[in-house]
């Protein structure tokens, strides 16, 4: 039996706020000039933090949808309140979210405060960041 291969897992630590009139775009565009030059080819980029509550989940989606850009096989925001959140605005039955969020953390899918889990971070300032 070919034993399973698991990819490397970047972690991209974000820290402090977008300065003012920065914008989803301006922050997707910084983050792909850096992880290109970090070399994330073929690997899984998660995305963590506690400044991770300040981007809605539009802007989150905007990041993951770029992973082909900067290469990595997939970027990945942790499951968390704000994807609840949405569920629930969207509609979804009650039953199914309280579902989504019991495998979540039963998974380790759910997002956890917990930096240690992470083994290569990549250290992210918000606010450095201005409008491009």
């Amino acid at each position: 039996m070919t034993p399973l291969v698991l990819p490397e897992i970047i972690g991209v630590k974000l820290t402090n706020s977008l300065r003012a009139g920065v914008n989803a775009t301006d922050l997707v565009l910084t983050v792909t000039k850096i992880l290109r030059e970090k070399g994330v080819v073929g690997k899984f980029v998660e995305f963590f933090g506690t400044r991770v509550d300040n981007l809605s989940l539009p802007n989150r989606a905007i990041i993951s949808n770029m992973c082909p850009e900067f290469g990595a096989t997939c970027a990945y925001f942790p499951i968390d309140q704000e994807i609840i959140k949405h569920l629930t605005l969207t509609g979804r039955k009650s039953e199914d979210i309280e579902l989504v969020e019991k495998y979540a953390k039963k998974q380790l899918l759910w997002r956890n405060t917990n930096d240690e889990i992470i083994i290569i971070v990549v250290m992210f300032k918000l606010s450095h960041y201005h409008i491009l």
